[in-house]
């Protein structure tokens, strides 16, 4: 094997001599790189922040799980922290409801040691300021429990604090914004994204919203793609928002935006469905999940809607796998035996999944996990073995 010499002085490296029979010696000449050292340094010194940061110090991507098997499959682990995320869809696919499934999750959450439904924070609103804190903030996984307030911003003016306690979310902790013009909401969001003890920020939505425009002026006065502008600016805003807060922290601990939008049909030949907001959006969400409408549930006598089956489809992922999708079941009934008002279907969910990762097998339609056998799917639905679910649960959520 060749001797290597190294050498800190360049001056003094010579070319390696080669003879026969004689290993090559070759001297290489090394660098402290003092003066990049002190330039980086220098920067955040100027910028005030870790802008500039190493590449072992990138910063790690924590998730928060839906804790819904579909969800978190297709989102591969949940929603990202300090990321820009998207619910699209039509109306009525459960956007609203997904992301206030997030945020019960988000207060779940502990950001002390990054453990999702271990926390139990108790809030009331301060009477002085009218601004959450909390009373009691204990985490069954650690002794440094630490919670984040979570911001609802109401664009369309449709949320129901009775609707929002359907997810056990305590309204307490959340600060809710219903805003006159739509600039109002781009500067209270970006206000709030550079909060490092704002956990979660839902948009809802960026279909409504529009401009200042058109509400402050007369509809003749009103010129084409105005919207889409003024939503590319905002996104741009957002996003040197949520890099700015991830780097007061120096790590990707900081606010999430979680923004509801819709898809509209294009009046062109190939009549293209395509999500609102212009390129900004589209090129600064991490996570874009899109809900489709499949079936519903009709009661034959009454004509009501009892359910919903849904389709989410994973169309951006830049921080997991992309394009993943899974088929999921929302109950609208009331008095559903099993199933909770607006909840999922959880139990079927498990044995999708079981089927697709291949811990079931099937042999037509029997159902084998070792020894134990069902005939249909409905059959494991209804006594679902603990073995599935712990199964399915470290794929999930472990590996």
């Amino acid at each position: 094997m060749a001797k290597v010499i190294i050498e800190d002085n360049p001056e003094k490296a010579v070319k390696p001599k080669k003879g026969a029979g004689v290993n090559t010696v070759a001297e290489v000449a090394m660098n402290n790189f003092d003066k990049v050292q002190a330039l980086t340094a220098s920067l955040n010194k100027h910028y005030g922040k870790k802008v500039v940061r190493s590449g072992d110090d990138i910063p790690k991507i924590y998730k928060i799980p839906y804790r819904e098997p579909a969800l978190d499959y297709v989102t591969d682990g949940g929603v990202a922290i300090g990321r820009f995320f998207e619910g699209l869809g039509v109306e009525h696919t459960g956007k609203t409801r997904n992301s206030l499934r997030a945020l019960s999750q988000f207060q779940k959450y502990c950001f002390g040691c990054h453990t999702d439904n271990v926390l139990k924070a108790v809030w009331e609103v301060d009477k002085k300021t009218g601004a959450p804190k909390t009373t009691s903030c204990k985490c069954s996984n650690c002794d440094n429990a630490v919670t984040k307030v979570n911001v609802f911003v109401d664009i369309e003016g449709t949320t129901d604090p009775k609707f929002m306690k359907l997810f056990g979310i305590d309204i307490n902790g959340v600060i809710y914004v219903r805003v006159n013009l739509p600039s109002q909401a781009v500067d209270i969001v970006d206000a709030y994204l550079r909060e490092p003890m704002i956990g979660l920020i839902i948009l809802d939505s960026v279909g409504s919203m529009g401009s200042d425009t058109e509400v402050e002026k007369a509809m003749e006065d009103i010129k084409m793609n105005q919207n889409a502008l003024f939503l590319n600016r905002a996104t741009r805003k957002w996003q040197m928002a949520l890099n700015a807060n991830t780097n007061e922290t120096g790590e990707e601990n900081g606010t999430t935006l979680y923004v509801i939008n819709q898809s509209y049909q294009t009046l062109d030949l190939h009549s293209r469905d395509v999500a609102q907001g212009g390129r900004g959006l589209r090129h600064g969400k991490a996570q874009s999940i899109k809900l489709q409408m499949v079936t519903k549930n009709t009661d034959p006598k009454t004509f009501e809607v009892k359910g919903v089956h849904l389709r989410a489809v994973n169309e951006k992922n830049k921080t997991g796998m992309p394009y993943r999708r899974m088929e999921y079941y929302l109950n609208l009934d009331p008095t559903h035996p099993d199933i909770k008002y607006c909840h999922t279907n959880v139990s079927m969910q498990y044995v999708d999944l079981a089927i697709m990762y291949g811990l079931l097998e099937q042999k037509g339609g029997w159902y084998y996990l070792g020894e134990q056998k069902w005939q249909g799917k409905a059959s494991i639905v209804d006594s679902l073995p603990e073995d599935i679910k712990k199964a399915v649960d470290k794929i999930l959520y472990e590996e």
